[in-house]
């Protein structure tokens, strides 16, 4: 939480974790595993099944059957506009061999496992150390 505070908040942003709560917590932790999620046939996971029975008549039906879901963030795309970075960053070249930078670079969206964190340590060294 600590961590979400101050990213959030360098950005001038407020974010919340709901479920976060220790009351909200502990009562979530009190209900028995079983009338908290369930797995169907295909193996995909349905959590929050309380949350879903209490909102199921104010919901649509395919929001409140439709299986977990990760958040999509475009890391793939974000990571291609900047690849530039990658091999213009004094910083990253002086930690880094520059041809395993210029495979990410050639790469970004294939990569981005690894030219989303360089380019993010390249923006960090030339914000504090000027390179």
């Amino acid at each position: 939480l600590q961590r979400l505070d101050s990213a959030t908040m360098l950005a001038g942003v407020e974010g919340r974790t709901p479920y976060a709560d220790t009351g909200v917590a502990a009562l979530a932790e009190s209900i028995p595993a079983g009338h908290r999620f369930w797995i169907n046939e295909e193996d995909q996971a349905h959590t929050k099944m309380p949350l879903r029975r209490a909102f199921a008549d104010d919901l649509p039906r395919e929001i409140v059957d439709r299986p977990k879901a990760s958040f999509p963030v475009p890391f793939q795309r974000w990571c291609a506009s900047e690849a530039s970075t990658l091999l213009e960053s004094e910083f990253l070249r002086s930690y880094f061999q520059p041809g395993s930078l210029a495979i990410v670079a050639a790469e970004p969206e294939r990569h981005w496992n690894l030219a989303w964190p360089l380019i993010n340590l390249s923006l960090w060294g030339e914000e504090v150390f000027g390179n």
